[in-house]
């Protein structure tokens, strides 16, 4: 509140009202990460759960290296721009890549990740 009052004073009401642009910022996810977090949601989930969370996702992705730390508001949106059913996107990864299977996609990107690096 009392920086739009000050910009009130330097500059009256159109100033205080209006922000300037912001920077853009980089996708915290691109291409082969995306591919990665899509094949991990349609995997099996961790020993001892029924299904993935957004924050198993997240901290999944944390864990093994892709990023360096994601919200689980990141993921559901990632997830979210890809509105393909199970069946529809996993023919579409393995027509993509060759694999045969969601867990085979898995791997490869995995290893794709580290042997990069």
């Amino acid at each position: 509140m009392e920086w739009t009052r000050d910009k009130f004073v330097i500059g009256r009401l159109d100033f205080a009202l209006v922000d300037e642009p912001h920077p853009p910022k980089l996708p915290k996810l691109e291409g082969k990460e995306e591919v990665f977090l899509i094949a991990t949601a349609c995997s099996a989930p961790p020993i001892g759960r029924v299904r993935w969370t957004m924050q198993l996702l997240a901290d999944h992705l944390v864990k093994v290296g892709i990023v360096d730390s994601i919200s689980d508001e990141t993921v559901r949106q990632t997830l979210k721009k890809t509105i393909l059913s199970r069946e529809e996107l996993e023919k579409a990864l393995s027509h993509a890549t060759g694999a045969s299977s969601k867990e085979r996609l898995h791997s490869s990107l995995l290893a794709q990740k580290w042997s990069s690096e």
